[in-house]
């Protein structure tokens, strides 16, 4: 299992992924499962790097869970990486 990629707090940073594929300039492409979460960019190809990042405007205090998905044409698997976040009433 992967280990989530976790934020805390309203202004939480940017974190970055690093894909890797024994495959070389496999094209992948990545997305979010929840609003509050953007992975970006969208599509590259292997080896690269994702940035995930939170917006928690809208969001109240408490616990979020989503999901960045990684897939890649003729990839057996599909990357399912899970995010946590975490907002409280100081932020």
């Amino acid at each position: 299992d992967l280990q989530a990629i976790e934020f805390s707090g309203r202004a939480a940073a940017a974190q970055v992924v690093k894909l890797a594929s024994t495959w070389p300039h496999l094209t992948y492409q990545a997305s979010s499962n929840v609003p509050w979460l953007t992975a970006s960019p969208g599509r590259g190809f292997f080896p690269d790097e994702l940035t995930a990042q939170v917006n928690t405007g809208d969001l109240k205090p408490g616990r979020y869970e989503g999901e960045i998905t990684v897939s890649a044409w003729q990839a057996v698997e599909t990357l399912r990486i899970p995010v946590l976040l975490v907002v409280s009433d100081s932020d």
